[in-house]
Order: structure tokens, then C-alpha cells, then sequence
């Protein structure tokens, strides 16, 4: 949804985002402890609960203690020494007292020391829908947090809790608004078997502009515009009320433009629909020396700015709520000229109190203040320029919280500390896994107020490293830096042993692999596209016979080149590295590549054959012979199928590289092996072409698709069978 509104607020130019409302109010579930609290006079006792009774006014020679501490056991009875066993079950706290009192002649204080715990049932649009344990000391917004609060595709206004009574069930219906925009307080306990639904979102509006929490909101019966500007907290002193633009679909089709003006009342009464996105305009002209307090304060609003104002001349703690946030604030920054928002300064208020922080202070700075029920946010320090608070939400990464961060060293150089919120070290991650190998093993998800603490990475630690395997004669796991190239490698793994194929040497990585896997996923999507519009068009079509069989030929050719790119595992592998047989001369050539972390090389062995595959009869390893030619060993393969694209026949050499009829070759080329020119093809046609011991040749599958397509089916294709020679050569070494 809320993709939806920023992407329409994008088309209309409009470059302020917009977030939906109150669903960051989910703390983390409150933790209780078992600790003695009061409760109310009709508190029903049930199996579990501790029992304290406080005797008052007893004689001198009683035999009874001053307070009696007992638990109701499992039959439902309460057990008092020298005194009896009382049925208690489904008594409250004033009926026990008063039946003791009676049954003991004295005055008598009845209380809870521990409170047993119950299920309560949550289900519905929430994160973790389920079971959860509460006690009466709970309400309901406890469960909700408990439950890892209400989706985004939740109601916040359409909340029920259902409840078995003895008299009945009873069913309370809660609109969360009450809480969230009016203050009034939802105080309901939870009871055993409770049983809360959260419905779907109902319908729903955004207001962006000069108001004073512009966001989207759920819409409850009907809803005027005076409500809506009521829940945004209503307009800033700079609104321009003499334009109020209100974007509406009119037949969920066609987006309509509603101006209109505050200044007639009677505009507050225009109902707002669903999808409506009401846009209310600032002025050019505002007050440009005053700055401005807002959110959980005692006293927010306008304050005269004077030359050397600070953040310290402004929060003051009698201005401060029981809850406000001491942990993380915001001072918003306007530009001046433009009026519109250039950053955000994230801040601890408890910092500011203690006179640990302060911050000069700039006309139109907005300082925006938190109630605790806020996610605490996560903080980073250590060698980075300079702490910082990053606001919290629930799916944030690491990656996530380091993009903005800018380090004293380089990051590659660099490591991260992670500290959850009870101080517990989870452990260590090095940033060059993170952000440049953007490997998502270590992009862990985050808690709120977890600590990153940022240390530079020691000489003797092994950060970066590298796997060498194959026709080498010291082959193992070398540790790299970030000028390590592949001759450096090879070389401190003793160089290439007796029999080794240089020309086809195997080097994967990492990054390349997400690029292939990127590219294959964009491709398989957009052929399924393809293949279901054709197939939808042919059904209504009406169509001869061999029309019919035509289209089934071609939607049978895509299916089998979806079904080859879904079962592909890209390798990652690095094509086009022409490695001479004497490793000395690696040192000055442009396949002296620079390695990267988590790289794997494989030398293979000379091969004996060649390979065929795709559209061919009897995809196979061949024997290879060099006197044999392209069409010679499709031949060998049996043929072509009818599926095979002639035009399309292209070999994949055994160092990745591909070559086809399109590629230019030159007249006279050099031949390293034997050591001398030779002609190329003047006619430059595939079918002709004479291969070497480990090339491939791919016969691919003839589909129709768009021709702005064409070229990206290509690459994929390359990327199947160059995957394929890539495993069997490792497969074999």
C-alpha cells in the first residue's frame, strides 16, 4: 500500500514520502516478572495464582502468622495451616476476603503475590499470529505486541476481543485510533482463552504536505476532511489554506483533480474516499526565525530563534512527559530558501539533560520528541566519524543501518561489533562481507537497541581468502589482501604441475554469481510473461488448424527453456582469462585479474573431448579430434532436433568465452601452442568452426519472444551451458 501512495505521489511530483500510521507502536513484548502488583477488587482466582493474606489484629497468643502466603493447587483449593482448605476457584479477590474474615473472626487483607499465566489466542493481520502467554497484568495492546504487533495489512480500527463468560460471550470491538490520536486510554485485561481477531485494513487515505503528521490513514465509516486534517494533527502555521488539492480514482480507474479552498468551512465537510490523497499546500513566505518544538513534550510549538540558540536552551526537563523518550529525538532541518526538509539529526535527550550533547540550533529546525513506546534505535560508534542513532524498524539489516554511515578507514579494513540489547556480544562480522561481497549470510537481521560497535580488523586476522584446486602443486585455502592477483596465487601454490589445461582454468566468484542469478531470474520472468499472454491469445483466437499447431510448437520450445533455466545453478564463473602454459608470463598479461574474497580457482587436467549440447539428438561428451569441425561433431551428436536454432549455433570455449557466426575474428591470428600465425575464417560461419580440447558446443532452443528480449535470452542462455561446462570441468579435475 504504501508502495502504492509513494508511487503515485512520484508521478504527481510530488517528492515528500509517505508512510502508513501507527504502526510502529508495537514495543517489545513487556517482560513481566512475577513481581507483587495491585489489581482490582474483582480479580477471579484461578489454578496457579499466589495467595498473600495479611492477619490484622491478632491477640498475643495466636497461632497464626501475621501474613500467610499460600497457592491455589490444582483441585482449585487454597490450603491455610491450622485454618482449613477453601474452594477458591472462580472467587474474587473480595469474596475470598470477605469468606476468610468471616471464617476467622479477624480483620483480614487479601492480595496477590505471583499471577498465574494463561493462553490467549491472537489471529488475524498480525506479524506472528498464534498462542501467546500473557497474565492478567496484560491487556490487550500487550498481546498485540506479543504477537509482534499489527501488519501493515492489518486494521488498526477494526480490532475485536472475544470472551467466554459465565453470563455469555462478550465481544469488544477497539479502534486503535483512540489511543493513538485522541489519548484515551484502552485499559482492557486479559482473561483466560482470550480470543483476538485483527481484521484487514479497511479503507484508507493519505494527506501529505504542510500538516503536522502527514502519513495514510484508515478510514472508519465516513470520513470528512475536517477528520482527516484531525488525525494529521492538523496545519501548520505555513499551510497556504487557499489551496487544498485532492487527488481521487474515479471508477477505480482514472485519477481526478479536486481543488477547492479551507477558507469555505463547508470544505471540511467533504467526504474523503478511498485512495483519496489530499495535498495541502505551503506557503513561499514563513516566519524565518523561529524554530520549533513537537511530538511527546509538555509545552510544544513555536519558539522565537535567537543567535547561539542550542538544543540545551530548549529541552528542559519540567518540558518533559512521564514518557517521553530519553533515548533517541530528532531535530528535522529545513533549507531556508527552498522550505523543504535537507536532513535528519537523530539524538539521545538524555545526552542533551546531562550536558553530554548539545547542538547548535537553525531557524526552522523542527525538534521532534518520542513517547517510549517507540522502537529503541540502534546505535553506532566506534571508527566511524561520529556516533550514530539510526531509527529502528522491524526487517532492518546491517547493510541497512551501515549505508549511511561514513568510516575513518576503509570498510574493507574494517569490522563490526554486534551488541544485542542486554549487552550480550552476538558477535563478529567483517564490512567487506557485508558491503562488498553483500553476501546475506552475514546480513543479519537487526534488534532494537542492538550496539555496533566498529574496530579496525588486526594484521594477524584472516579476513580475506582464497581456494586453489586442480593441477597445482600445493593446492589449499590462501589468505589474500586487496592487491592479491591470480599470478601472486598461483604462484605461492607452486605453480601448474604436468598435464594442467591453462586455457581452460575455472575462476569463481561471488559477485559474478549474483549478477548470473539476477539476470536468469529477470529472464525466467519474463518468458513465463510471455508464454501466458501468448497462450491467453490463442485460446480466444480463432485460428486454422496448423495456426494451432504452430503456436504449440513454440509454446512447447519455451517450456523446455524455462524448465532448463529454473533446474540452472549459476557458477559465478569469470570468462575470458587466457592463461599461458608459463606462469612468468601471467605476471604482465590482462589476465592477471586482482582476487577477491571467497574467490575459488580450479586448474583443470588437458581434456580429451568435447561437448554438445542443447538441441541435438545425443547431447554427449565427444572424443575429441582436431581435424573435426562444428557440423562434424553435431553430426557425431545425432543431428539436430526440430527445436534446434540453426541460425543461433555458438561454441563456448574452454576459458567461459563464447564465439558465434557474430563474432569478428581476424584474417591471421597467433596459435600460442604452436607457436605460429594462422588463417581465420574468412566467412567467419560457425558451422565450420574447428575446436580445442574442452570447448562446447550449445545448440539452443529456437523462441519466440520480443526482439528487445532477445539479446538478454542470449546472455542467459550462455549463462545454462557455460554453468554446465563450468561443474563438469570441476566435476572431473
Amino acid at each position: 500500500m504504501e508502495k502504492d501512495y509513494n508511487l503515485r505521489l512520484k508521478s504527481l511530483g510530488i517528492k515528500q514520502p509517505i508512510y502508513q500510521f501507527g504502526y510502529r507502536f508495537f514495543l517489545k513484548p513487556f517482560q513481566f516478572k512475577g513481581v507483587s502488583v495491585p489489581l482490582p477488587e474483582d480479580y477471579v482466582l484461578g489454578i496457579g495464582d499466589e495467595v498473600v493474606i495479611y492477619l490484622l489484629g491478632l491477640p498475643p497468643d495466636s497461632q497464626l502468622p501475621p501474613v500467610i502466603k499460600t497457592i491455589v493447587d490444582t483441585d482449585g483449593q487454597l490450603v491455610i495451616p491450622q485454618v482449613g482448605t477453601f474452594p477458591v476457584v472462580g472467587l474474587t479477590l473480595k469474596e475470598l476476603q470477605e469468606l476468610l474474615s468471616k471464617t476467622l473472626g479477624v480483620r483480614l487483607k487479601v492480595t496477590l503475590g505471583k499471577v498465574r499465566k494463561f493462553v490467549v489466542y491472537v489471529s488475524g493481520e498480525v506479524n506472528k499470529p498464534g498462542p501467546v502467554i500473557a497474565s492478567e497484568i496484560n491487556n490487550i495492546l500487550d498481546a498485540l505486541s506479543f504477537a509482534g504487533g499489527v501488519s501493515k495489512t492489518g486494521s488498526l480500527r477494526n480490532v475485536i476481543l472475544t470472551r467466554k463468560t459465565p453470563s455469555g460471550t462478550k465481544v469488544f470491538k477497539l479502534d486503535l485510533y483512540q489511543l493513538l490520536i485522541e489519548g484515551k486510554p484502552i485499559d482492557i485485561r486479559l482473561k483466560d482463552n482470550d480470543v483476538i481477531l485483527v481484521n484487514p485494513i479497511g479503507k484508507t487515505a493519505a494527506i501529505v504536505g504542510d500538516v503536522k503528521r502527514p502519513a495514510i490513514y484508515e478510514l472508519k465509516g465516513k470520513t470528512t476532511l475536517r477528520d482527516l486534517l484531525n488525525y494529521a494533527g492538523s496545519l501548520m502555521p505555513s499551510a497556504y489554506t487557499h489551496k487544498v488539492v485532492i487527488y481521487r480514482y474515479v471508477n477505480g480507474v482514472n485519477e481526478k483533480v479536486l481543488e477547492t479552498s479551507l477558507e469555505n468551512s463547508k470544505v471540511l465537510d467533504t467526504e474523503i474516499k478511498d485512495g483519496d490523497i489530499v495535498q495541502i499546500i505551503r506557503i513561499k513566505s514563513v516566519p524565518k526565525n523561529v524554530v520549533y518544538l513537537s511530538g511527546y513534550v509538555r509545552y510544544p510549538g513555536v519558539y522565537q530563534y535567537k543567535p547561539n540558540l542550542t538544543l540545551k536552551d530548549l529541552l528542559k526537563v519540567d518540558n518533559l512527559l512521564k514518557d517521553t523518550n530519553l533515548e533517541y529525538a530528532e531535530v528535522e532541518r529545513y533549507n531556508p530558501r527552498t522550505l523543504q526538509r535537507e536532513k535528519i539529526i537523530s539524538f539521545r535527550p538524555i545526552d542533551v539533560l546531562n550536558g553530554k550533547y548539545n547542538l547548535s540550533l537553525q531557524p526552522l529546525d523542527r525538534i521532534v520528541l518520542y513517547p517510549k513506546y517507540f522502537y529503541k534505535p540502534v546505535k553506532i560508534s566506534g571508527f566511524v566519524d561520529k556516533p550514530q542513532w539510526i531509527p529502528f524498524k522491524p526487517g532492518l539489516t546491517l547493510a541497512d543501518a551501515l549505508g549511511s554511515v561514513k568510516f575513518k578507514e576503509d570498510p574493507k579494513r574494517l569490522k563490526a561489533e554486534i551488541i544485542d540489547p542486554t549487552g550480550k556480544k552476538v558477535g563478529i562480522i567483517y564490512l567487506g562481507k557485508v558491503l562488498f561481497k553483500k553476501n546475506p549470510k552475514f546480513n543479519i537481521q537487526l534488534k532494537p537497541g542492538t550496539e555496533i560497535v566498529i574496530k579496525p580488523v588486526s594484521q594477524n586476522e584472516i579476513v580475506f581468502k582464497v581456494t586453489v584446486a586442480g593441477m597445482v602443486k600445493k593446492p589449499g585455502v590462501y589468505k589474500i589482501d586487496e592487491n592479491t592477483t591470480l599470478y601472486d596465487i598461483l604462484k605461492e601454490a607452486g605453480g601448474f604441475r604436468p598435464g594442467a589445461y591453462t586455457k581452460g582454468i575455472v575462476l569463481l566468484r561471488q559477485s559474478i554469481a549474483e549478477l548470473q542469478k539476477e539476470k536468469l531470474q529477470k529472464a525466467i520472468v519474463l518468458l513465463k510473461s510471455t508464454l501466458e499472454k501468448e497462450e491467453a491469445g490463442v485460446m480466444q483466437a480463432d485460428l486454422t488448424e496448423e495456426q494451432v499447431r504452430a503456436y504449440k510448437y513454440s509454446f512447447e520450445a519455451q517450456r523446455r527453456l524455462l524448465k532448463e533455466m529454473e533446474k540452472t545453478q549459476v557458477t559465478g564463473r569469470l570468462a575470458g582469462l587466457n592463461i599461458p602454459n608459463n606462469l612468468e608470463a601471467l605476471r604482465l598479461s590482462p589476465s592477471n585479474v586482482v582476487l577477491e574474497d571467497g574467490d575459488k580457482i580450479y586448474v583443470p587436467k588437458i581434456p580429451s573431448e568435447v561437448f554438445v549440447f542443447g538441441e541435438v539428438q545425443n547431447p554427449s561428451a565427444l572424443l575429441y579430434n582436431p581435424k573435426l569441425e562444428v557440423k562434424d561433431y553435431i553430426a557425431l551428436a545425432g543431428g539436430l532436433t526440430k527445436y534446434a536454432d540453426v541460425d543461433h549455433i555458438f561454441v563456448i570455449k574452454a576459458n567461459g568465452v563464447a564465439i558465434s557466426s557474430e563474432t569478428s575474428n581476424s584474417l591471421i591470428s597467433w596459435d600460442d601452442e604452436q607457436k605460429r600465425f594462422v588463417w581465420g575464417n574468412p566467412e567467419n560461419k560457425i558451422l565450420s568452426y574447428r575446436l580445442e580440447p574442452g570447448d562446447a558446443i550449445i545448440v539452443p532452443t529456437k523462441v519466440k519472444v520480443p526482439i528487445m528480449w532477445r539479446p538478454l535470452i542470449k546472455d542467459v542462455v550462455q549463462i545454462i551451458y557455460q554453468s554446465a561446462l563450468t561443474v563438469y570441468t570441476i566435476s572431473h579435475l
